[in-house]
């Protein structure tokens, strides 16, 4: 169903439910009522919607810092988190940045690279360990790190992910069929992963269990290199110190020195956001984070996405669009009426976006939502007084 005739129609159920719940009636205090319930009011709010220009991505002039690399060019936050994660430079890193902006792979790629090297040079043992706050994110990051070593022509098939929690499992090898990595612990015991997935209270278990052990042998402790914390955020008040806890004791186990990754919520507004973000990371693990190692995101502005071109104009067919919405289930179905209406049926989506970056209805859709939840009449009474031709 289209969002805004579903809640639209959220909307009209709520007063059915209430006008037979209460018996309104006809009458002078029911049609007060009616009014009261179908016009915005502390009962019914909305429907609002919002924009959000896309991350943008590098430039033609970007320069590779790593030798596995993604297919797709990365948004402008991954390739910082590239050259900062590079095992060649390694330096503490914060990726604070938002859903969907890819965060994993600002720390999955470097990882890889890594590993992929390493397995070249016939090295063994844990190389990177990722901590993960909840189990289930932590079944979906292992898929998508098989899947990447899956599709990818260059890095090396012999990757070995393991993923050690409460639940133990029978697989005993990398399925890149089913997208399951190793989580049979005997397996995992007798020949650590190069690159393990699990949750703090696990790894607590392992640094001191003996069956463990052979997880920091002399290889692991030569080779491990990276420690990441994803959603780093959720790791405070008592959790927070047992993890503080934990990454020292790790940190006398190994040889090297370990780079500290952490992933978190976008910053807040306060000026002083990126100074306490900083400190926090720099107790948790131990370690010193200047602001420098945070890597925030960088999103398209309305002229680098849009482009400069605007055509002043209401489309051919706009007439047509209350009856092309009718009889309508989904978005792709009323887009593809659109497409219809508007001639612009034979065109791809690169050129149909193009198309519609030039008329400045949607600019102002854009500028008046992007960043910010708008109401509905809000936005209408916005076209009304200001862009009475639309």
């Amino acid at each position: 169903m289209l969002p805004v005739e579903l809640a639209l129609n959220i909307k009209k159920e709520i007063y059915e439910y209430l006008k037979v719940l209460w018996e309104i009636k006809a009458n002078k205090s029911g049609n007060a009522l009616e009014k009261y319930y179908k016009t915005d009011s502390p009962m019914v709010k909305g429907p609002f919607f919002t924009l959000r220009l896309p991350y943008e991505p590098v430039g033609a002039n970007y320069k590779k810092t790593l030798h596995i690399h993604p297919s797709f060019p990365p948004y402008i936050h991954q390739a910082k988190a590239f050259e900062r994660l590079n095992y060649k430079t390694l330096k503490n890193t914060i990726v604070t940045t938002g859903t969907g902006s890819g965060k994993t792979e600002c720390f999955m790629f470097p990882l890889l690279d890594y590993v992929h090297e390493a397995l070249d040079l016939k090295k063994k043992g844990i190389k990177a360990i990722i901590l993960y706050p909840m189990n289930a994110l932590l079944e979906d990051q292992a898929k998508r790190f098989i899947k990447t070593i899956r599709d990818s022509d260059e890095i090396n098939k012999e990757i070995r992910i393991g993923k050690y929690t409460g639940n133990s499992g029978s697989v005993k090898k990398m399925n890149f069929k089913t997208l399951e990595v190793i989580n049979d612990r005997e397996s995992l015991c007798n020949e650590p992963p190069d690159i393990l997935l699990t949750n703090y209270k696990m790894l607590d278990y392992m640094l001191f269990r003996k069956k463990e052990l052979n997880f920091w042998n002399d290889d692991t402790k030569e080779n491990l290199k990276y420690l990441v914390l994803d959603e780093m955020h959720t790791f405070d008040g008592a959790s927070g110190a047992d993890v503080a806890c934990l990454i020292r004791r790790l940190k006398m186990l190994t040889t090297k020195k370990l780079c500290f990754v952490g992933t978190s919520a976008t910053l807040s507004s306060s000026p002083n956001a990126k100074r306490e973000l900083c400190e926090f990371a720099s107790t948790l693990f131990g370690s010193s984070f200047s602001e420098g190692a945070i890597i925030t995101e960088t999103k398209h502005t309305i002229e680098s996405y849009l482009g400069n071109e605007s055509v002043a104009h209401i489309p051919k067919g706009f007439d047509s669009l209350k009856a092309a919405y009718n009889g309508v289930d989904t978005s792709d179905e009323y887009i593809s009426k659109l497409k219809k209406i508007f001639g612009y049926s034979d065109l791809s989506e690169t050129e149909l976006t193009h198309e519609l970056s030039k008329l400045e209805m949607l600019r102002l859709l854009v500028s008046k939502t992007n960043g910010r939840v708008t109401s509905m009449s809000e936005f209408i009474k916005f076209i009304k007084d200001e862009h009475p031709d639309y």
